[in-house]
């Protein structure tokens, strides 16, 4: 491991590694994603889409529940989002990467179908 050296030593020292580019951070963290969607950790089902499933068109005697299209549709949105906003925080040293977000391409695997 090549090391940042403020006082002269080249084969071990205090100052500590050197930063990973973003470029290979970005890539360790896509292939570990790409590991655990081969391990089957992406099969997952948003909070929004379980509710759905359990109450729309839920009916109780002549009571039904339908939930409006545009209502499911901003539901699901702003899940995505959240999640995507959640995932960014936790990697913004790779956010001006100019490639989508590790947030986005983590809700596209985990969650689009």
């Amino acid at each position: 491991m090549k090391t940042k050296c403020y006082c002269g030593h080249t084969d071990y020292c205090d100052c500590g590694p050197l930063p990973v580019p973003k470029e290979e951070q970005k890539q360790l963290l896509t292939e570990i994603m790409e590991a655990d969607a081969k391990d089957g950790l992406y099969d997952q089902q948003t909070a929004v889409d379980w509710l759905l499933e359990k109450v729309n068109g839920f009916s109780w005697g002549e009571f039904r529940i339908d939930i409006p299209k545009e209502v499911i549709a901003e539901a699901k949105q702003m899940e995505r989002e959240q999640i995507i906003k959640a995932v960014d925080s936790n990697f913004e040293y790779i956010l001006n990467s100019g490639y989508p977000t590790l947030g986005e391409q983590y809700y596209n695997k985990m969650y689009n179908k």
